[in-house]
Parts: C-alpha cells; structure tokens; sequence
C-alpha cells in the first residue's frame, strides 16, 4: 500500500501544498486556498504561477449562498499536463480527505485509495 506523502508530497513539513511530479519530471503544486470561509484546491504550474485545474466545493445551498452544487474539478483545456495525471492525484487527496473527516487536504495523510464517488469533472 502506498501512502499520501509517498506520491503527494508536501512542498516542506508546515506546507500546505502539495508536489505533483508530471511523467515529464515537471512539478505542479496542488494548493488549498481558503476564501470567506469556503475552501478550494488549486493545481498551480509553479512556472507561470496559472491555475491549470481548480476544484469547486460542494455547496449545499439554500439562504443566501445559492442553488445546492456537486463538487467539480475545472481543468485547463490548453495545459501540457495529462488530464489522467491531474485527476488521479485529485482523487487521491479527496479520498485522504475523506478518511481524515473531511479535514484539510495538507492534513491527510491516508493511503493513496480509489472508490470515492461525488465529484464531477470540466475541462
């Protein structure tokens, strides 16, 4: 079994980022931003410092935040990275996550697992 930090690894010990290494050898760094409370992950190109992928929250709706929404992950359509790279390594922080208690995703440290289901996926 292959832990988190085995194929995620944080950026240093306090980070809160997240190290993708790309079958080319490039680094992208998933990253949790929190906003008004809401929080988001991001996968920055290091480089250029563009978003290539965000993931939306889901919502549950209702006062004033709106209609209820699923969690989404958004990717760049012109991004060299592979659509398979970004995804699996999204998958594997969601479900750390999840078997944290839906912590932070700098917090999980659960084995790399598949079988989550929810999130829906643009590009």
């Amino acid at each position: 079994m292959h832990m988190l930090s085995d194929w995620l690894p944080k950026k240093s010990a306090l980070s809160r980022t997240r190290l993708l290494v790309a079958p080319d050898g490039s680094q992208y760094h998933w990253k949790q931003v929190t906003n008004w409370g809401s929080t988001s992950l991001r996968l920055i190109d290091p480089e250029t410092q563009e978003t290539v992928a965000q993931v939306r929250s889901a919502r549950t709706g209702g006062g004033f935040l709106g209609k209820p929404r699923r969690m989404s992950l958004h990717v760049r359509s012109d991004t060299a990275l592979s659509l398979d790279a970004i995804l699996l390594s999204f998958i594997v922080l969601e479900q750390a996550r999840r078997e944290q208690g839906a912590g932070s995703y700098s917090d999980a440290r659960g084995a790399a697992g598949a079988g989550m289901a929810g999130p829906s996926v643009t590009f």
